[in-house]
């Protein structure tokens, strides 16, 4: 469950007392920034809105700020304006000449040094107490008092943009006579989340709590053609509305602020590929987790052969690699990791021996090296764990049963250990899946898990240790299977790389059905990991009960976490339209229509509904160059009007036109997957 809070900043603890924490003006703690979207270096729309996740609910509003009543109405401390916003630049529009920047530093402690701008935020790290001391520059920033050794990361907004970012607005989208900065709008672009991470297989520093949200009403270009990089600046807005109004463009071309966090990423032109779109694409091309009908030319490897042999072998799972013998020549052999596209069998005759030789293969006459592989992986994996194998050293040595004591410290860390590596954690992804060919980019592919490979892997990690031993090792194994969790039965791997930009550091299965018996049960996720992120896959482990076709998988719904979601501003937005559907609240059963802005006319289509004259401000004038911002309140006044025609039964509290409301129509929808036809097996 994800909605935003309507809380105040500030809570009363006890009979008149009312407690209100205060931020540091130039820099914030370390950690209160836990997330940012769209991803650092990564992609996104062009109509999509920067915004940071804080650890700290009250965070925007920890230091003062005007609390008056803006154009579009209302007071107390629900309108309270909060002292943090995120702006979104181009490159160009931060960018200051080198000659420019060192007139702009002549005068201060810098004056005889190097002024660069940062190359991928543009900002300039400098003394807080130099900020008054900028030539051709107004900043709302006073003077640091405590500690002139103070440093804050500066950008340099050109005065003109600055200025139509603390414009006042009436609720028709009209500019209203002002004496100073209006900041009254970044009151709707704040608010408090608070996540459940329920039925989530993992849960992310993200995933559930209470936490800050700030976002932004400026979007990247719209009119490009060829992604262009943007840079997104959580700036303090502390002291804005105390500047002279209007501002002298001529004396001060810019404006300095103070970046508390930053980052870049790259706007994308229109048409590129969306969310909805790329899920589609996993649904519609979703498979058993096996290498793409071959052409293969077994005379290469094995002369003699049946082609059908070898084909049924790639069927399941298998591909070709190279394999040394012990005598020295090479040759090749059968491979496969534990995924398999095929139940297999279980149990197959145990081997004590790590060092058991591969199996012949019957029909094809090569080396089958599938379990003595996995042996060797748990062998490694063991080896490399010192915490593992001493703990297990001391069991194979004691002077007591054979059986270990459940209570023992040491069968505790073995046990733990092992538990892990039946869920093939720390397991590389080369053995997990032996052929790259079998999980293409953009794919959804589903598997069995084979648990002979996994007891392989096991009795590997349990070879370690003196010889002699093997009553012991054998009760610990009994022990370990007694006692072991529920195995996994099958899952799937999603590699997406437009997945793992929105949603990093993975998805969340919300709901998987299986038939038995007559009734549809949900198997336990048992794992659920990023495993690549540079290809961005993810591993998904189901309990026994929830592996595919045969046994009764019927469908499989991934969604985007709650705690992740992200916010564009409106349905549909170019460099001519902005297009909106505003979100269902609190009822209305009519349909809703969409409503369509014109860049340089008024509302059309849906006349049914008094619609505000403007809501959106392309710009791209002389003076104030492109704005590309949402205009408040008129576009929240907007959204009013429409909830008032379409629910007129539907009474609508205190706080619907505010900050809570703006998070939940600005929020994008949450996209899930659904796999409803089963993959086959066979």
């Amino acid at each position: 469950m994800s909605r935003p809070s309507t809380r105040p900043p500030c809570g009363v603890y006890g009979p008149g007392r009312q407690f209100e924490g205060q931020a540091l003006p130039f820099r914030l703690p370390n950690g209160s920034v836990l997330s940012s979207f769209p991803t650092p270096g990564q992609g996104a729309p062009a109509n999509a809105l920067a915004h940071v996740v804080l650890s700290d609910p009250h965070l925007p509003w920890a230091r003062p700020l005007s609390r008056e009543e803006g154009p579009g109405g209302g007071d107390g401390a629900r309108d309270a304006v909060p002292w943090l916003a995120v702006l979104v630049f181009t490159r160009e529009e931060l960018s200051v000449p080198a000659e420019e920047l060192r007139e702009m530093f002549s005068e201060t402690s810098l004056r005889d040094g190097v002024v660069e701008q940062a190359e991928t935020t543009l900002a300039v790290t400098m003394k807080a107490a130099d900020v008054v001391k900028l030539r051709s520059t107004v900043s709302s920033l006073a003077a640091c008092q405590d500690d002139e050794d103070e440093t804050t990361d500066v950008v340099f907004v050109p005065s003109t943009l600055f200025a139509e970012l603390v414009t006042a607005y009436d609720n028709d989208g009209d500019v209203v006579p002002q004496a100073r900065p209006d900041a009254s709008r970044y009151k709707y672009l704040a608010h408090v989340r608070e996540v459940q991470a329920d039925g989530m297989a993992e849960a992310g520093a993200e995933d559930e709590g209470s936490f800050g949200i700030v976002l932004s009403h400026r979007t990247g270009p719209l009119a490009g053609t060829q992604p262009e990089a943007v840079v997104a600046h959580l700036v303090s807005i502390e002291g804005v509305e105390d500047m002279d109004w209007p501002l002298d463009h001529s004396k001060s071309p810019r404006v300095a602020m103070a970046s508390l966090h930053s980052w870049s990423f790259t706007t994308l032109p229109a048409g590129s590929p969306h969310m909805d779109a790329t899920l589609r694409k996993l649904g519609q091309t979703a498979g058993m987790l096996r290498v793409p009908d071959p052409t293969i030319s077994p005379g290469d490897y094995c002369p003699t052969a049946d082609p059908k042999c070898l084909r049924q072998r790639l069927h399941d799972g298998y591909t070709l690699t190279r394999y040394r013998t012990p005598t020295g020549e090479t040759t090749a052999a059968l491979l496969r990791g534990p995924l398999t596209p095929v139940a297999v069998p279980y149990p197959l005759p145990p081997s004590p021996s790590a060092n058991t030789l591969p199996t012949l293969d019957p029909d094809l006459g090569i080396p089958d090296i599938t379990y003595s592989a996995a042996r060797q992986v748990g062998r490694t994996l063991a080896l490399a764990s010192p915490s593992f194998t001493t703990a297990l050293t001391r069991l194979l040595t004691s002077t007591t049963s054979a059986a270990p004591v459940a209570s023992s410290p040491d069968w505790k860390a073995v046990h733990r250990w092992l538990q892990d590596l039946a869920l093939l954690r720390n397991v590389p992804t080369t053995h997990l899946v032996a052929d790259t060919a079998s999980l293409p980019p953009e794919s959804l592919r589903f598997f069995h898990v084979d648990r002979n490979w996994v007891a392989a892997l096991v009795d590997g990690a349990l070879s370690l240790g003196p010889s002699g031993s093997s009553v012991r090792r054998a009760a610990i194994r009994s022990q370990f299977d007694a006692e072991v969790d529920p195995m996994c039965g099958g899952g799937f791997l999603l590699r997406s790389a437009a997945v793992m930009e929105r949603c990093t550091p993975g998805v969340r299965v919300v709901g998987v059905e299986q038939v038995a018996e007559g009734a549809a049960v949900a198997p336990s996720v048992l794992r659920q990991d990023v495993i690549d992120s540079d290809r961005g896959v993810v591993l998904c482990l189901l309990g026994s009960g929830g592996v595919l076709e045969p046994c009764g998988i019927r469908s499989i719904e991934l969604a985007v976490p709650p705690g992740r979601q992200t916010f564009s501003a409106a349905a549909g937005l170019d460099a001519d339209a902005f297009r909106t559907v505003y979100k269902r609240q609190g009822g209305g059963k009519a349909p809703w229509n969409e409503c369509e802005w014109g860049r340089d006319a008024g509302p059309r289509r849906d006349g049914e509904v008094r619609h505000a004259a403007a809501v959106f401000k392309w710009g791209g004038g002389q003076r104030e160059g492109e704005v590309r911002t949402l205009l408040f309140p008129a576009w929240v006044e907007d959204v009013r009007m429409v909830m008032e025609h379409y629910a007129k039964d539907v009474e609508q509290g205190e706080d619907f036109a505010g900050a809570a409301m703006v998070g939940v129509q600005l929020s994008d929808s949450v996209f899930q997957l659904v796999v409803a036809q089963r993959p086959t097996s066979t």
